[in-house]
C-alpha cells in the first residue's frame, strides 16, 4: 500500500459523501499487508487522514475504540490490516465504512480517475504489473484526462504516464507531443535525464521500451544515451554521428569541393585544403565509430540506428535559426515564457556547436567534421573552398584565356559560395557569408571582361598581372553605361571585401582579387579619362563623324552635350565623379 493509493481512496470516498454517505463512520478497513512506510499522517485537500498498520486484530479494535472516544473532526483514519472479516468481529465492522473491509483495486481507482470503464487488456498483463501503482502515484494535482465511458488504452496510459514522469506537463507539452523532436529538446533541460533514472527499475524500463517503441530507431539511441548517463549531451553527440554516419548523398571522408576543371580551362582550378589523405580519414571514422560506443554504455548500435538518431538531431538543430522568439536560455524549452517549436540562436546553439566540435575532438575524428554542414568545421572549409576557387580562377585570368573560356572558373566560384551559403552557420555569420558573395560577384564581374584585358605584363614582387589594357568601350557614352550598369557596384563589392578581418587564408584569396579588381578598374578609370579628355579638347568623342553627330557624352543618358568644351579642370576629377556615382 502507498501513499498515493491511499490519497485516491480518501478522495473518492470524500466525493461519494457529498451524496449517499449519510452518517457513515469515516474510519476505512483496507485489506493489505499491515506496513506503511510513509509518514503516518497524510494532508488529503484540507482535510487530515491518519494511516496505521494494525499487525493484529487486536490493534484494529485499539485504534477503532480511540477514534470512537476522540474523533477527528473531517478527518478520516485508515486502517491496513490482513485479517479477515470473521476474526474482527462484528462489533468491530460496525464501527467501519460500509461495516467491511475495503479491497483497493488498483485499476479500479485508476479507471475511475480517467473516468474510463474498462482498461486495455494489455495493461494488465504481467509485464505491466506496474502501470496501475506508477499512475496511481503520478496522478496530477488535477486528476488524469477524463475519458468518460470509454476504454483506457495502453497507449493512452502510458503516453500520460510518460508526459509527467519526463517533466513535460511542467513545460506545457503533452502525451500528444511525445515525438523525437521533443524528447532531444527535453534531454537539455536541467536533471530532466536524471529524473528518468532514478524511477523504480521496472518503471523506468517500461517506460523507456514504450517510448522506444514510439519514436523507433532514434528513440532507441537516444535512450541508450539517457541510461549510459550521457541523455544531456544528446545533441552533441547526435551531431558528431552525423559526421561519423553521413547520409548516403554526403561522404564523410570526403568532403565537398570546388568543381573539377574541364577540358576548356586552361589552367587547373586547385581543390580546396584537404584534410587528409581520403584512406587516413575513413580510418579516422571507423576508430571514432568504435570509440563513440563509449558514449551509449558501450553498447553497439547498428549503422542504421546512428544514422536515424543523427537524421532526427540534424532535424531539431537544424530549425534554428527560423525561432519566433528570442532565446530563453534552452535549447526550446522554457516553462515560464512558454514554448519554442524551434531552437533559437540565443538558445545555447554556439555552446551546442563548441560541445560537438569537442566531442570530435575527444574521438579523434576532427577530419569528419570537415563535411558537416552543421560544424564550425564544415564551415570553415567551404570557406577555404571559396578561396581555392578564387586563388584557381585569378590563376586561370592571368593566363590570358578569352573571357569565354573563363566561365567554368567562375562557376567553381559560384558553386563554392553557394556551397558556404547551404550551411547552418551561414545564418548566424552573415558578415563572412556577405564577403564570399561579393568575392563571388566581383569574379564573375572580371570574367565577363574583354578577352586579354586581365593578362598584361605582371608587376614586380605581385602574384597577379598589372592588367593595364583597356580593352572595353570606345565611346564616351558607352564608358558612362558600363560605369552605371557595373562599375559602380564593383565599387561597392570591394568596400564589402575590404571590411572585418576574414580568415588568414581566405583572407590571402580575398586580398588577391582585391588587387585585381583593383587595377582593372583603374584601367576603366583611365580609359574613360581619355575619352573624357579627348572630348574636352576636341568637343566630340572618338570616331565621331561631327561634332553634332550621335555619341557624344550624353547621347543616351540626356537630350544632348555642351554647347562648349569643358575646363581643363574637369579632367582633374575624371575619377571623382565614377565614385560618387556609387
Amino acid at each position: 500500500m502507498t501513499p498515493a493509493v491511499v490519497r485516491n481512496r480518501v478522495i473518492r470516498l470524500r466525493r461519494a459523501a457529498q451524496g449517499d454517505h449519510g452518517g457513515q463512520p469515516r474510519v476505512l478497513l483496507v485489506r493489505a499487508q499491515p506496513v506503511w512506510p510513509a509518514p503516518e499522517k497524510l494532508d488529503v485537500g484540507d482535510r487530515p487522514v491518519r494511516v496505521v498498520a494494525c499487525v493484529s486484530p487486536l490493534a484494529v479494535l485499539e485504534e477503532v475504540t480511540r477514534w470512537a472516544r476522540d474523533p477527528v473532526e473531517h478527518g478520516w483514519l485508515v486502517l491496513l490490516t490482513d485479517a479477515d472479516e470473521e476474526t474482527l468481529g462484528d462489533s468491530v465492522l460496525a464501527q467501519v465504512y460500509r461495516q467491511r473491509i475495503d479491497v483497493i483495486e488498483p485499476w479500479l481507482a485508476v479507471l475511475e480517475d480517467f473516468g474510463a470503464t474498462q482498461a486495455d487488456p494489455r495493461l494488465r498483463a504481467p509485464e505491466n504489473r506496474w502501470v496501475a501503482q506508477a499512475l496511481l502515484e503520478a496522478r496530477p494535482p488535477a486528476g488524469w484526462p477524463r475519458r468518460p465511458g470509454g476504454l483506457l488504452s495502453r497507449e493512452d496510459a502510458l503516453a500520460e504516464l510518460a508526459a509527467v514522469r519526463l517533466g513535460l506537463t511542467e513545460l506545457g507539452l503533452g502525451a500528444a507531443d511525445l515525438d523525437i523532436a521533443t524528447l532531444l529538446r527535453w534531454t537539455t533541460a536541467p536533471g530532466a535525464t536524471e529524473a528518468l533514472r532514478r524511477l523504480g527499475d521496472d518503471e523506468r524500463a517500461g517506460l523507456t521500451d514504450y517510448l522506444v517503441e514510439r519514436t523507433g530507431r532514434a528513440g532507441r539511441a537516444l535512450f541508450t544515451l539517457v541510461a549510459a548517463g550521457n541523455g544531456e549531451r544528446a545533441l552533441a553527440v547526435g551531431l558528431v554521428c552525423d559526421c561519423l554516419w553521413p547520409p548516403t548523398h554526403r561522404d564523410a571522408a570526403h568532403p565537398p569541393t570546388p568543381t573539377t576543371p574541364t577540358a576548356t580551362s586552361a589552367a587547373p582550378v586547385p581543390a580546396a585544403p584537404t584534410v587528409g589523405d581520403a584512406a587516413e580519414v575513413e580510418r579516422a571514422v571507423e576508430r571514432a565509430r568504435v570509440r563513440m560506443e563509449r558514449y551509449f554504455g558501450d553498447v553497439r548500435l547498428d549503422d542504421a540506428t546512428m544514422r536515424a538518431f543523427a537524421a532526427a538531431v540534424r532535424e531539431v538543430v537544424t530549425t534554428t535559426p527560423v525561432a519566433a522568439r528570442p532565446g530563453a536560455g534552452r535549447l526550446g524549452l522554457d516553462g515560464a515564457a512558454g514554448v519554442s517549436a524551434t531552437l533559437h540562436p540565443d538558445d545555447g546553439l554556439p555552446a551546442l556547436l563548441d560541445s560537438a566540435q569537442r566531442l570530435l575532438g575527444d574521438l579523434d575524428a576532427r577530419a569528419a567534421g570537415a563535411a558537416s554542414d552543421i560544424l564550425r568545421a564544415g564551415f570553415d572549409h567551404r570557406l577555404a573552398a571559396v578561396a581555392a576557387a578564387v586563388g584557381g580562377f585569378l590563376t586561370a585570368a592571368g593566363a590570358g584565356l578569352h573571357h569565354t573560356l573563363l566561365a567554368p572558373a567562375a562557376r567553381d566560384v559560384v558553386a563554392a559560395v553557394g556551397s558556404l551559403r547551404g550551411h547552418l552557420l551561414a545564418g548566424v555569420d552573415r558578415p563572412e557569408v556577405e564577403r564570399a558573395a561579393m568575392a563571388g560577384r566581383l569574379v564573375s564581374w572580371l570574367a565577363t571582361q574583354p578577352t586579354g584585358s586581365l593578362a598584361a605584363a605582371r608587376p614586380a614582387g605581385g602574384p597577379y598581372p598589372d592588367l593595364e589594357r583597356a580593352d572595353g568601350p570606345t565611346t564616351l557614352a558607352g564608358a558612362l553605361d558600363a560605369h552605371l550598369d557595373d562599375g559602380a557596384w564593383a565599387d561597392i563589392a570591394l568596400g564589402h571585401l575590404a571590411a572585418g578581418t576574414p580568415a588568414p587564408a581566405i583572407g590571402t584569396a580575398y586580398r588577391d582579387l582585391y588587387q585585381v579588381v583593383t587595377r582593372r578598374r583603374r584601367t576603366v578609370d583611365a580609359a574613360f579619362a581619355r575619352l573624357l579628355a579627348l572630348w574636352t579638347i576636341t568637343g566630340r568623342p572618338a570616331g565621331a563623324a561631327a561634332p553634332g553627330g550621335p555619341g557624344g557624352p550624353c547621347s543616351r543618358r540626356s537630350s544632348g552635350r555642351p554647347t562648349s568644351p569643358a575646363p581643363p579642370e574637369a579632367l582633374v576629377c575624371a575619377r571623382g565623379p565614377l565614385q560618387a556615382s556609387v
